[in-house]
């Protein structure tokens, strides 16, 4: 868990200060850890830090995340990196909050 929080705050470095807000890194993986599904693990994550975590670099941060996530949970989503960025920018403007629905768009469905 350390290992990725760390991950996560070297992303936050850098497009900001990588300062976070008051949700720790910490915290927000252990939550989504309450997921059984990766899917929704990884949606988790990407949802609380689209939501400031950090003071600044929030959709970047949490793209970054996502991907990376993606990657080392070996999750194939179909979307490309532009349906990505809409589907932070929703989650962004808060048009999107479910986790299970983030991650069934992250799967394509």
């Amino acid at each position: 868990m350390d290992e990725i929080a760390d991950d996560i705050r070297n992303i936050n470095k850098k497009y900001s200060s990588g300062f976070e807000q008051n949700n720790s890194i910490e915290n927000i993986i252990n939550s989504a850890s309450y997921y059984e599904d990766s899917w929704e693990q990884a949606s988790a994550v990407t949802r609380s830090i689209t939501d400031h975590a950090f003071v600044d670099g929030n959709k970047r941060t949490a793209f970054d995340t996502l991907n990376m996530l993606l990657d080392d949970l070996k999750l194939n989503s179909p979307l490309n990196d532009s349906q990505k960025w809409d589907l932070i920018n929703k989650i962004g403007t808060g048009g999107l909050k479910d986790v299970s629905e983030i991650a069934n768009i992250l799967k394509g469905k």
